[in-house]
């Protein structure tokens, strides 16, 4: 557990404003690797379905070997609902996920992954009451 990460998260407000997401926005977030096992193919799908809702807008943030894949398929799409954030500082992982309406955990369905459960599955309450935090699944470090 990253306690110092944690407390420059609670001390950091304003991280939907420094991304320039409009307020009211349905703001959901993917952290981790962008990966072949996560299947991040059906955020495009969703995206897709949702791509004329001006006030949803799905945040990516990592990095990993699927990336180029799934920003040609927001380009083909024209899917303005989604956004790439590479890899940040997990102090500002952190701060996203505080103030995101939902995170999304896609895990693949193969046979490969039977009984396995993706590492943000596990919550851990944020000491503020209205709010919850997960891993932000950068391999071999775990933020919470």
């Amino acid at each position: 557990m990253d306690l110092d990460a944690i407390r420059k998260a609670e001390a950091t407000e304003g991280a939907m404003t420094r991304l320039q997401i409009r307020p009211g926005t349905l703001v959901l977030v993917y952290a981790g690797i962008l990966g072949h096992a996560q299947g991040l193919e059906v955020i495009m799908d969703a995206a897709l379905r949702l791509k004329d809702r001006t006030d949803v807008l799905f945040l990516l943030i990592g990095e990993g070997p699927d990336r180029v894949m799934l920003q040609e398929l927001q380009a083909q799409r024209g899917l303005a609902n989604v956004r790439f954030l590479g890899r940040i500082d997990r102090a500002e992982v952190l701060a996203i996920l505080k103030e995101s309406d939902a995170v999304v955990v896609p895990l693949r369905r193969n046979d490969l992954f039977l009984g396995a459960i993706p590492s943000k599955v596990f919550l851990r309450r944020w000491p503020c009451p209205s709010r919850y935090c997960a891993e932000c699944g950068w391999v071999g470090r775990a933020t919470c």
